[in-house]
């Protein structure tokens, strides 16, 4: 079992050829361009997806497995028979790797785990609906999990749904959880939408008529736009990344100068072993940030029941502490000894000790 994507290294990102911008992330890129070069470098250490995105994959492959079925149904006991044929198939993969062991019983380690498996079987279930016949010059289409890229490669993007009825054009994306925050439509969700609206306008030469949201519970919500805007917001985007792309040629040394580590950027974020600037925010002012933990080795002691990490410096009153039942989790720590950095991601402190959650992390820093 290989632990080399443990290792914490200095990211090559004078060999980074960036790619396309994907709508459904875009909005959290363009609020730290350095994440988006970290995403795109070779090699970089990073945290595993959660949970809760360990099972939103699971959840779209149910529908791309429901629309492949849609000349015949699906029932209730076939979404929950090939819910639970994926989940067994993702937990076994998790369960692979250093990287993921500690959430691979992922109907404990998420949070949420029985609303999001009731959402993704009861999005999966179907009447059987053969082709609709032609009326007229009107032909309805669904195409399911359709990808498209623009002509020039900038943007690229896959949509759970587009509707195409006549000469209208219905653009539906599906949420494993809520649509909305403090009653709006989330504005990454928003972002998501009008760039798919502008990828069709431009690829189809059709703008859509309608922009979706089905959120977890199975409601709807429809997203107004206006063409003007998503037309100019997609033009925009494309700038953006032809303006990341020339400062990674022409100023590849000061790439760190574009990070924006703030706690609702970096909260989520899985390049943050990597990025010296997060780590340098988040010990200047820790309100808000995630719970991790950057500090040299001290020394190792191996109880019987537990391992004992003692740090160095300033943090020499603080100790890590892994159970024996829980050090395969935690391969690095078998090769730990003086001297050595640590990097831990979302931990809990209680006390003086450092103890792992379900979604800890323990990687050995080199640089």
């Amino acid at each position: 079992m290989s632990i080399d994507t443990l290792y914490v290294r200095e990211p090559d990102v004078a060999s980074v050829k960036l790619k396309s911008i994907s709508p459904s992330q875009h909005w959290y890129n363009k609020a730290c361009a350095y994440k988006f070069i970290l995403s795109n470098c070779p090699g970089v250490a990073k945290l595993p997806a959660s949970p809760r995105a360990e099972i939103g994959t699971i959840a779209h492959k149910m529908l791309q497995w429901s629309a492949s079925r849609r000349s015949i149904g699906v029932s209730l006991a076939d979404a929950e028979s090939k819910f639970d044929e994926l989940l067994a198939q993702r937990e076994s993969a998790l369960a692979s790797s250093p990287l993921t062991a500690s959430i691979a019983n992922l109907s404990k380690s998420c949070d949420v785990f029985l609303k999001r498996r009731h959402a993704a079987i009861a999005n999966s279930e179907r009447q059987a609906s053969p082709q609709p016949p032609i009326n007229g010059s009107k032909i309805k289409k669904v195409y399911t999990e359709e990808s498209l890229t623009s002509p020039d490669g900038l943007v690229s993007g896959t949509m759970d749904s587009v509707y195409i009825n006549g000469e209208e054009i219905h653009v539906v994306d599906k949420k494993t959880g809520s649509a909305c925050e403090s009653g709006k439509i989330k504005e990454s969700y928003r972002e998501q939408l009008f760039l798919y609206a502008g990828l069709i306008d431009e690829c189809l030469g059709q703008m859509p008529a309608r922009l979706s949201l089905i959120d977890g519970d199975g409601r709807r919500h429809d997203v107004p736009f206006d063409p003007c805007f998503v037309r100019a917001n997609y033009q925009s985007a494309k700038e953006w990344i032809l303006s990341v792309r020339e400062e990674v040629e022409s100023n590849p040394t000061h790439l760190e100068d574009l990070a924006e580590p703030k706690p609702q950027n970096c909260n989520y974020c899985q390049f943050r072993p990597t990025c010296k600037p997060y780590w340098k925010a988040s010990r200047l002012n820790s309100a808000g940030f995630p719970s991790d933990f950057a500090s040299t080795v001290a020394t190792v002691e191996n109880l019987k029941l537990a391992t004992l990490i003692n740090f160095a410096g300033f943090d020499s009153r603080l100790s890590f502490r892994v159970m024996s039942t829980c050090l395969k989790s935690h391969p690095v720590l078998t090769e730990i000894k003086q001297g050595d950095k640590l990097i831990i991601s979302n931990v809990d402190l209680v006390g003086r000790l450092l103890e792992p959650t379900v979604q800890s992390v323990v990687f050995k820093d080199l640089r």
